[in-house]
C-alpha cells in the first residue's frame, strides 16, 4: 500500500509485490530478469513495469550510494562498481495514475515558471544574484492563530485523536519588538508547556512521515513523530532520548534551523504544519534545566588520536561522536572562542553564546574533548580574513603536515568562509564591510565587555563596527542579511535598508513549488519586523541592483547608485535580468554590509595538504564517505558541500565521524 516516496529492493520479493501501491516508485534489483512475475498485476491501481527511466538514474544511484555508505552493503557496492552495466538490470515499478499525475504536475509547473524568474537557477546561480537558496523559515507571514481563528492553540487536556482538526497551530511568539531591540538577549518567549502539549497533539502520526525523511524533511532524520507524541503524553525525558538519537545539538537547530521538517509536514498540505521546531527546542531546554544532561565520558579509550580542524557545527558534531566512540579528540579553532558559526556567525539574540553555545562546549570538554583556540588553533597559520586581531594568543600552532603525522586521523571542518565580494566602482571606500566582519566583531565585543542586557551599550568596549546613528544598507538577503538588520537596529541605526535583486516572493506556494518541497514564499523574519515596527516600513527593496559606491573627500562611503531591474525570458526561454531605463536612484549610506553568500572554503589547508578540490573549489570528498584525496584526512560540512545549513553541517559531522571510526577500528557502531 505504498502511496509515496521511493523504495529500492536489493533482494528477492515475495508474490504479489506492489499490491495496493498507488504512489511513489520502486526499483527492484533483477539481474535474472524474473521479478516481474512475482509482482501484482491488479487492474486498480494499475502499475507499469519496465526498465529504469533515464531521468531516474541519478536518483537511484544516489539512494544506492547513501545505502552503501551507511550499511556497507556489498550488493550495492557491486552494483555501483559497474553502474553503466548494472543500471539496466533494475525493474522499475511505477503506478500508472501516479505517473499521469506527475506528468500533469510537470506541465502545470512549466506553465508556472513564467511567474518565477529563479525557478531554473541552481543554488550557486541564485547566490550569484544575491538570493539565498536556503532562506530562513522562522517567521511566517502570519500564523493562522494570528488571523482570528476560532480553533484553540492551547487547551487544558488536549486529545490526540482529531488533534490536527480540533487545534490550531500556535507557534511560540518572539518577545515584543519594543522590548527585544533594547538588548542582545535571546528573542524567544518563555516555554509554554500546556501549549506545547496541545501542539504535539496536532501531529498526525503519518503512515509516511515526510518530516523526518532526509530527502524531503530533516537532513538528520530526527524521529519527529515520536518525540511529538511523547511531549503530548508529558514524557519529556523519553522525548529527550529520541531527540538525542539523531541530533547532537538540538539547542542549536531548535533556534537557528529554518525547519525543512515543517515545510515537509504532511499537515502542511492543507493548513499550517506542526510546530516541530518549537517542540524540539523546548525538549532540550527543559532537559538542561532539569539536570537530565550530564557529562558522560566514554568508559574506555581506544588509544587512537583524532584532530578536528574547525569548531563549527560539523566539527563539533564529529568531535562529539568520535569522543563517544572512545577516541581522544583535539579540536583546533583559530577564533578565541569555540563554536565557529554558532559562536560568531549567529548573533547572540538568536543563540546565547554563554547559556547555549559555551554550555555545550563545556559539556564536551568535561567528556574529554580537548579544544585549542586562538593562534594555537590556527592550523596553516594563515591570516584571518576578518582581521588578525580576532585571533588571540601567541602560541605557535602545529602545521597541517604535523597533524597528519602525529594523529591517526584528521578532519577538515573549516566551513565556507570566503565571502562573495561586490567589485563595483567605489568598493575601496571606508565603511563597506563583509557582513561576517560586522557580526563577528559585534558578538566578540559584547562578550568581552560582559553584558548582553539593556546596559550592553554603556558597558561595551567599543571594539565593534558601530551602526549607531548611521544610515545602513545591507546588500543581500537570507539569514545573514537579516542578522545584520537586527544588529543594526540594536545599535540604534538611523535607518536600515536591505537590497534584494530578485522579485518579492508570493505569499503562498506556487504551482511550481509543490509540497513537500521547501516553500519559497514571502517571509517576515525578526529583523524585518523590527525595522517595520520602528520605522513604519519593511526595510527590503526588491528588484534593485547596485551600480557604484559613492563617497566623500575623506574616503568614506556616502551612498550607492542603483538601478531597478526586471526579469524577462529570452527566445530560448531562459530568464535574463535587464535594467529599467530611467530608474536610477541614489541611496544615502554611512555603512554598507555585503551579505551575498560564500564562495567556498579558504585555500590554506587545501594547498598545504595538497587536497583535491571539486569544480566549485570545495574539498573533494564523496558524500557519505568523506575521505579526501589524502590518506587519513577527511572533510565534512560547508568546506565539502558548500554553503549550507547548520542541520546539514551536523549531519555531515556525524557521517564523517562514522567513516573515520571505521577507518580507525575496521568497523563502527556509530549511527
Amino acid at each position: 500500500y505504498m502511496t509515496g516516496g521511493r523504495c529500492v529492493v536489493l533482494g528477492p520479493v515475495g508474490i504479489n509485490f506492489a499490491a495496493g501501491m498507488s504512489g511513489g516508485r520502486a526499483y527492484i534489483w533483477d539481474p535474472a530478469g524474473d521479478m516481474e512475475k512475482r509482482c501484482t498485476h491488479e487492474a486498480d491501481p494499475a502499475k507499469e513495469y519496465g526498465k529504469l527511466y533515464p531521468e531516474f538514474e541519478a536518483e537511484l544511484k544516489t539512494l544506492l550510494e547513501e545505502h552503501q555508505a551507511v550499511t556497507g552493503s556489498e550488493v550495492a557496492q557491486r552494483i555501483l562498481a559497474d553502474w553503466n552495466g548494472n543500471k539496466g538490470k533494475f525493474l522499475q515499478v511505477f503506478p500508472v495514475d501516479f505517473k499521469r499525475a506527475m506528468a500533469e504536475a510537470a506541465a502545470e509547473s512549466a506553465s508556472a515558471k513564467a511567474q518565477d524568474p529563479t525557478k531554473d537557477l541552481t543554488a550557486e546561480e541564485k547566490e550569484l544574484i544575491n538570493d539565498n537558496p536556503t532562506p530562513d523559515a522562522q517567521a511566517k507571514v502570519g500564523d493562522l492563530e494570528d488571523m482570528g481563528s476560532a480553533r484553540p492553540v492551547v487547551v487544558a487536556a488536549p486529545k490526540k485523536k482529531r488533534g490536527f482538526i480540533e487545534y490550531e497551530r500556535g507557534a511560540a511568539p518572539y518577545k515584543p519588538v519594543t522590548d527585544r531591540i533594547k538588548d542582545f538577549k535571546e528573542i524567544y518567549s518563555a516555554r509554554d508547556e500546556p501549549k506545547l502539549k496541545t501542539q504535539g497533539a496536532r501531529c498526525m502520526n503519518c503512515g509516511i512521515p515526510f518530516c523526518h525523511q532526509k530527502e524531503t524533511g530533516c537532513p538528520l532524520g530526527n524521529k519527529i513523530p515520536e518525540w511529538n507524541e511523547l511531549v503530548y503524553e508529558g514524557q519529556w525525558e523519553q522525548a529527550l532520548v529520541r531527540l538525542q538519537m539523531t541530533n547532537n545539538f538540538p539547542e542549536f537547530t531548535g533556534r537557528v534551523c529554518p525547519a525543512p521538517c515543517e515545510g515537509a509536514c504532511v499537515l502542511g498540505i492543507i493548513e499550517q504544519p506542526v510546530t516541530i521546531k518549537n517542540i524540539e527546542c523546548a525538549i532540550i531546554d527543559k532537559a538542561f534545566e532539569e539536570g537530565w544532561i550530564k557529562p558522560c565520558p566514554p568508559q574506555t579509550r581506544t588509544g587512537k588520536k583524532v584532530a578536528v580542524i574547525g569548531s563549527g557545527p560539523a566539527g563539533m558534531a564529529a568531535a562529539d561522536q568520535l569522543n563517544k566512540a572512545g577516541h581522544q579528540v583535539t579540536v583546533y579553532e583559530r577564533a578565541d572562542r569555540v563554536g565557529g558559526l554558532m559562536m560568531y556567525g549567529v548573533p547572540n539574540m538568536k543563540a546565547d553564546k554563554t547559556d547555549i553555545v559555551q554550555r555545550r562546549v563545556d559539556l564536551m570538554a568535561a567528556e574529554g574533548v580537548v579544544f585549542k583556540t586562538g593562534a594555537a588553533g590556527n592550523i596553516g597559520s594563515a591570516d584571518h580574513p576578518l582581521g588578525n586581531d580576532l585571533m588571540t594568543g601567541a602560541d605557535k600552532p602545529p602545521t597541517p603536515q604535523s597533524l597528519v603525522a602525529d594523529f591517526d586521523a584528521v578532519l577538515c571542518a573549516t566551513g565556507a568562509t570566503s565571502a562573495r565580494d561586490m567589485q563595483i566602482p567605489g568598493r575601496e571606500f571606508k565603511g563597506i564591510h563583509f557582513a561576517m566582519e560586522f557580526l563577528h566583531r559585534n558578538t566578540k565585543s559584547i562578550l568581552d565587555s560582559g553584558s548582553v542586557g539593556e546596559d550592553w551599550m554603556s558597558k561595551n568596549n567599543g571594539n565593534k563596527i558601530d551602526a549607531k546613528g548611521k544610515r545602513v544598507i545591507v546588500i543581500g538577503g537570507g539569514d545573514t542579511g537579516n542578522d545584520c538588520i537586527g544588529t543594526s537596529v540594536r545599535h540604534g541605526a538611523k535607518s536600515v535598508v536591505n537590497f534584494e535583486l530578485l522579485p518579492k516572493p508570493k505569499e503562498g506556494r506556487e504551482a511550481s513549488n509543490p509540497w513537500p518541497q521547501w516553500p519559497r514564499i514571502y517571509r517576515v523574519d525578526y529583523g524585518h519586523s523590527e525595522v517595520a515596527e520602528r520605522d513604519g516600513k519593511d526595510p527590503r527593496e526588491f528588484l534593485i541592483s547596485s551600480k557604484e559606491f559613492i563617497g566623500d573627500a575623506d574616503g568614506n562611503v556616502t551612498g550607492i547608485k542603483t538601478v531597478r531591474v526586471e526579469w524577462t525570458k529570452d527566445d530560448k526561454g531562459q530568464f535574463k535580468m535587464a535594467e529599467v531605463p530611467g530608474s536610477e536612484q541614489v541611496f544615502e549610506a554611512d555603512l554598507v554590509f555585503l551579505s551575498m553568500g560564500f564562495l567556498g572554503p579558504e585555500k590554506t589547508l587545501i594547498d598545504q595538504l595538497e587536497l583535491a578540490a571539486d569544480a566549485r573549489g570545495n574539498v573533494k570528498a564523496d558524500f557519505g564517505l568523506h575521505a579526501t584525496s589524502k590518506s587519513k584526512v577527511f572533510a565534512a560540512g560547508d568546506c565539502r558541500r558548500g554553503q549550507s545549513l547548520v542541520v546539514w553541517a551536523i549531519r555531515e559531522g556525524r557521517e564523517a565521524a562514522r567513516e573515520m571510526d571505521k577507518f580507525l577500528m575496521g568497523s563502527s557502531s556509530l549511527p
